[in-house]
This record gives C-alpha cells, sequence and structure tokens, in this order.
C-alpha cells in the first residue's frame, strides 16, 4: 500500500504561485529582479484607511536588518532542501522617528529591490526559492490624524503587527562579491586535494570576513553582553576585545594579499595539520583535515583560520587547549589565554551550534527555567516589562492564555535565550508557538502589561497511518511527478530495490512514520548518469519500515520488496492460493525445460496513487521533520507476482 504526499515549500525551477499569503490590509508579492541574487518586492495597502508602516525589519530599510526571507535550495540529502544562512546585521535601535514609517494610501503600492547575495550566505552560483516570511508592523491613521499638517510618528507599543508569507520565486543567486583569497600553491597534493583545500581556504575567507563584520557591529555597551564573544573569548574587556578583532583582521588580510603554501605529505594519524609559527604561510595538512567536513565544528576551513592564527606576523595564538568544551572553559577561568588560543578563534569562526553576537543576558550567569510538564496547564502572574521563563522536552504547541492583562509568547532553542525559534504578541488574550524541532525549548513569558496568565506546552498529536502492508516479491509499478513522493509499508522484508523506469526516482527507508534523520535506516539516492537502480538492505527484516520514493525528476519506476536475497526453493501454495504449483524437480540429462513466461510491462498493472500532486506553493508542513503528512484517504492494493526461479 503506498501514500502520496507533496513537499510543503516550493522547489528550486518550478512552476511557482503567484498569490501572496495575507490576512491584514497589507499584501506582499516577490518578483525576480533583474539582477542575479536580487529579489523585487512590493507592498501594497489593501484596505481603506491610510497606514504608517514601520521600515525596520522589513525589506523597505537602506539595509536588511533581519533574517525575513526563506533562501532555499533543493537537496538529495535528508531532508532534501537547504536553506541559506542569513549573514546580515543586528541592530540596536531607539525610538522610531516619522522618517522610519513607509504611508501608504489605500491602495498605494511601494517597491524596493533587496541583493539577497549581500545578506545570505550564498556559497556558489545556482537557483534558489525565495519567499517573504517576516513581520510587519503598522497602525492606521485615525481621522484627527489626516487634518494635521505634521504627521506625528505612531507610539511602538500600539503598532498593529501581521505576520505575513509571500508568494515564492525562483531567483538565480550568484556569492556576494566581497574579500576573496588567493589561489594557495600546492606540496604533494593530488588533484582532489587541491580542490578540496581550495574550497577550504575560500570558506575561510568567508568565515573571517563574517567573524570581523559581527566584532565591528558590537557597541561598545553591547560587547560584555554578547553571547557570542564571551561564550568563546569571556568576560569583556576593551583591550581583550581589540586583541581578538585585530587578530581576526590580520588573518583576513592574510587570506587575501598573501598566496598560502599548502604541504599535503604529512600522514600522521589523529593529527589535523601544523605549522611553524616563525615560517608564515606554510601550512602541512594532514590525514584528520582530509576527513573532515568542509564547514561546522573542527571543519577543513575552521583548521585553516586555527592554523593561520599560529603565525607570529599574524595573531600569534598558542594551542593552551583543544575541543569546544576546553575553550569554553578556558574563556571562564582565564579570559587573557582565551584570546590567545588557536581553538577559540577557530570555533568562534565556525560559529557552530550558531551563537548570536548580539545578546541581552550574560551567558555567564545562566537562567534558571521552571520546567513544563507535558499537557498540564500552570496558572502564574507577571509584572510590566518583567519576564518568567520555561523549559519543556518534546512539545509540538505551547499555548499561552492571558487572563487579564496582556503577555506575550517568545520560544527559543538554546538556554541563553538568544536563539529564537518562535513568537507570539498579538493583541489578543491567546497566544501560540507551535511545530518545534525535536529536544528542549526554552519559553519566555513576557509582560507588555502586568499579567496573569495560563501557559501549557502539548504533546505531538500522534499520526497513525492507515497502511496495508505492501506483499513480499511482487513488482510494483508507480510514476511521480518532479519533487513528488510515494509512501509504502513494508514488513518481513530484508531487500528493496527501486528500477527508474525513466528520469530519477530516489530511494528512502525509515523505521517510523515521522520521518526525521533519527528514523532514517537507509538513503539511496543515485546521482550516478547510468545507473538506474537504488536498493537498500533492512538491518531487522521481522520490522516494519516505511519506505518514501521521491521524484528528483518526473520518473516512471518500479519498486520490489523481497523477504530474502535469494530464494533456493520454489514455497508451496495454502489454500487460497490459485496460482499454479511449480514444484522442483531435480534436472534429468536430455530432459526438456521449460522457462515460464515473463509477463510484458502493460501487463504489469501499475499502483495509481492517490491524491497525487508536485506542490509548488506555500505549506504549513514542517519539513525539517515532515513531521505532518497529507495522507491519501483510499489505497490500492497491487495484486501484480513476480515469479521467482
Amino acid at each position: 500500500m503506498r501514500f502520496r504526499i507533496t513537499r510543503f515549500a516550493a522547489v528550486l525551477l518550478c512552476c511557482l504561485s503567484s498569490m501572496a499569503v495575507h490576512a491584514g490590509p497589507l499584501r506582499l508579492v516577490l518578483e525576480p529582479g533583474s539582477a542575479a541574487g536580487s529579489v523585487a518586492v512590493s507592498l501594497t495597502n489593501t484596505g481603506s484607511s491610510t497606514l504608517s508602516v514601520l521600515r525596520w525589519d522589513t525589506p523597505f530599510e537602506d539595509a536588511l536588518s533581519s533574517d525575513v526571507f526563506r533562501v532555499e535550495r533543493y537537496s538529495k540529502d535528508w531532508p532534501l532542501v537547504e536553506q541559506a544562512a542569513y549573514i546580515g546585521r543586528s541592530v540596536k535601535r531607539g525610538v522610531p522617528t516619522t522618517d522610519e514609517y513607509l504611508v501608504l494610501a489605500p491602495g498605494e503600492t511601494a517597491s524596493r529591490t533587496v541583493k539577497l547575495n549581500d545578506y545570505y550566505r550564498i556559497d556558489k552560483a545556482d537557483g534558489r526559492s525565495v519567499s517573504f516570511a517576516g513581520q510587519l508592523r503598522y497602525s492606521v491613521e485615525s481621522s484627527s490624524s489626516k487634518s494635521t499638517s505634521v504627521r506625528k510618528a505612531p507610539e511602538p507599543e500600539l503598532l498593529s503587527v501581521d505576520t505575513l508569507k509571500s508568494n515564492s520565486v525562483a531567483v538565480n543567486m550568484a556569492p556576494a562579491v566581497s574579500l576573496r583569497a588567493l589561489t594557495p600553491a600546492y606540496e604533494s597534493c593530488s588533484v582532489q586535494e587541491q580542490a578540496d583545500i581550495f574550497a577550504a581556504t575560500e570558506l575561510a575567507q568567508e568565515y573571517v570576513n563574517t567573524a570581523i563584520a559581527d566584532l565591528e557591529s558590537l557597541a561598545s555597551d553591547e560587547r560584555s553582553g554578547s553571547p557570542r564573544y564571551v561564550t568563546w573569548f569571556g568576560e569583556y574587556e576593551e583591550a581583550r576585545f581589540t586583541r581578538v578583532l585585530s587578530n581576526f583582521q590580520s588573518i583576513g588580510t592574510a587570506l587575501a594579499d598573501e598566496q598560502i603554501q599548502y604541504d599535503c605529505s604529512c600522514d600522521e594519524r589523529n593529527t589535523y595539520a601544523y605549522v611553524f609559527p616563525s615560517r608564515p604561510y606554510e601550512i602541512y595538512l594532514c590525514p584528520s583535515f582530509r576527513s573532515a567536513s568542509l564547514s561546522g565544528t573542527d571543519s577543513r576551513a575552521g583548521t585553516i583560520v586555527h592554523e593561520l592564527s599560529h603565525f607570529t606576523v599574524l595573531a600569534d595564538t598558542d594551542d593552551n587547549v583543544y575541543s569546544q568544551r576546553g575553550a569554553q572553559s578556558l574563556a571562564t577561568t582565564d579570559p587573557e589565554k582565551a584570546i590567545a588560543n588557536a581553538d577559540s578563534h577557530e570555533y568562534f569562526a565556525e560559529n557552530t551550534p550558531e551563537l548570536e553576537i548580539l545578546g541581552t543576558t550574560n551567558p555567564t550567569q545562566p537562567l534558571q527555567h521552571t520546567t513544563l510538564t507535558l499537557d498540564t496547564s500552570l496558572s502564574g502572574t507577571v509584572g510590566s516589562d518583567d519576564f518568567i521563563t520555561y523549559q519543556v522536552s518534546g512539545a509540538q504547541k505551547i499555548t499561552l492564555t492571558s487572563i487579564s492583562g496582556d503577555a506575550d509568547l517568545y520560544v527559543y532553542t538554546d538556554e541563553a535565550l538568544s536563539a529564537e525559534s518562535c513568537n507570539s504578541i498579538n493583541a489578543n488574550a491567546v497566544d501560540i508557538c507551535e511545530n518545534f524541532v525535536e529536544g528542549t525549548v526554552y519559553i519566555r513569558v513576557f509582560g507588555f502589561t502586568s499579567a496573569s496568565f495560563t501557559l501549557e506546552a502539548s504533546s505531538p498529536e500522534p499520526v497513525a497511518p492507515a497502511a496495508v502492508t505492501l506483499e513480499l516479491d511482487s513488482a510494483l509499478a508507480g510514476a511521480l511527478e518532479e519533487n513528488a513522493r510515494d509512501v509504502y509499508l513494508v514488513n518481513g522484508a530484508q531487500l528493496v530495490e527501486l528500477e527508474s523506469l525513466s528520469g530519477d526516482a530516489d530511494l528512502y527507508i525509515f523505521d517510523s512514520i515521522d520521518f526525521v534523520d533519527a528514523n532514517l535506516v537507509c538513503a539511496s539516492a543515485s546521482i550516478i548518469a547510468d545507473s538506474t537502480t537504488d536498493s537498500c538492505d533492512l538491518p531487522l527484516p521481522d520490522n516494519t519500515y516505511y519506505v518514501l520514493v521521491v521524484g528528483s525528476t518526473a520518473s516512471d519506476y518500479s519498486l520490489l520488496a523481497t523477504s530474502q536475497t535469494a530464494d533456493p526453493i520454489a514455497p508451496l501454495p495454502d489454500d487460497d492460493d490459485p496460482a499454479p504449483v511449480v514444484p522442483v524437480t531435480p534436472s534429468v540429462p536430455d530432459a526438456p525445460t521449460t522457462t515460464p513466461a515473463i509477463p510484458d510491462d502493460d501487463l504489469v498493472p501499475s499502483v495509481t496513487p492517490i491524491a497525487s500532486s508536485s506542490s509548488s506553493g506555500i505549506g504549513s508542513l514542517n519539513f525539517w521533520g515532515l513531521g505532518v503528512l497529507l495522507l491519501s484517504l483510499a489505497y490500492q492494493r497491487s495484486v501484480t507476482r513476480r515469479g521467482r526461479g
């Protein structure tokens, strides 16, 4: 039995919906810009009153200052989509003046073009799906204000808030023009090693550029509260901060102006790289470097930053400690050594897991969070401009109800409350945040006014597929449009084979209907030009598995689940099986053999999926987990049998 589901997000280079999603008087529409990496944004007042829209954290600022766009591309690696990271500025602000508002009369439209590659990390030129998913704050002009010759800025706390999702458009992206590393020189490096080193050097330059920009963005009174700086370099002191910034500036200049000499002859196990600090720009790369990932913690790009920091003409760092845990401990106990530690510079540059450069809490004084019990309502009170924090694990939805006053809901993925996952600051009594990643989330209940409230964290609702077990040893034929997918349930199988009869279909096996990384058993996404077969061996044949077939392109395919890799003896039929019995007999010399007829492909019935389509609009499905599936309400059972001999 199979179901068909479609992905929720717009997929690259597909026909995309032009309809924007809006609930209030504002409608936002995107179109591809004329230049690579740009998008044209149009905002229309569809209401009957003049609106004053705050430009902050919208595309209508001179420079973008908030992550309000989703810039995505399709990937063959699960979960099949990559989202570009926001690398733009974060701004501490005062009270907005009239100049910070965009005034729109009824029916009026404002337009602006945004160069996305200036604000999002784009590693190569390719096509991306772009949509707007941010908030707009506005006020409705009153009749009294219309008669006033001097327009008065609205009170910020009285602004209405609309969360808008625009249409999605396909945009050709290109990396932003910035400081670029010189082409390195190589010694004893293979062609593949040279390609890997070059990519790592380019990313190291990007890491350093971002580190410099982030440090320079901090005002003097913001540095002591920076979660990212304090985590890796400890308590703020002006001289130490200046030293760290100077170190990164020196490393960035060296990458741009000096030719790095890489030597690949090192074969020392458990070693990433080494340098002679007095011999600048010579880096010896070892096996652990070659096996490391390009980006992330202890990556190839981070290793290059680490080794460059050792040179006396640049940062003159030492290896005081190794590892993230060691570097964090050093920052707490000895900031002077932390600012001279190579790993501290590497981890600040890699920023994995991501820490905000600007924060309001001191990470050296962690907050104490009250633990919530799932599906149990909790009552509380909060003062005006005060807040209370909680933590909960495994929640699908968090509901805050203001009994009196106005309390707002904020949810974070980190204990320091710097990585915001969701906020709900509606003027009505109920605020809801839902669809979280697995693990623990941290909740802040903020008193916009003094308020009494109830707070409840709800468990995920179980998804029970009405699946019929797929019959073993029977080939099924199917067809998929690009980026559509079919789901099957199979029990007792040892091997699953997918044959792409046309196009390119990919095979994924899960041990749960919850399609998340933790439940992924096998991913067979062949990208070899002349390969049409994907296969997965199942580790526990007696278990139940969910088979996901994804159309990388429009595809016709055949799917077969077998109970064993070979059938030594044909099984005896039961009384209900009308199929003819072919007895196994010893071979006799000169005896004629009979080859069973193989049915034509036209005689193999295909399984037609129910409610199948290739999604190109905006949906509410959490794509990272595919936790909520659009399952079909009907199914067909295949009766096709393939002979085994």
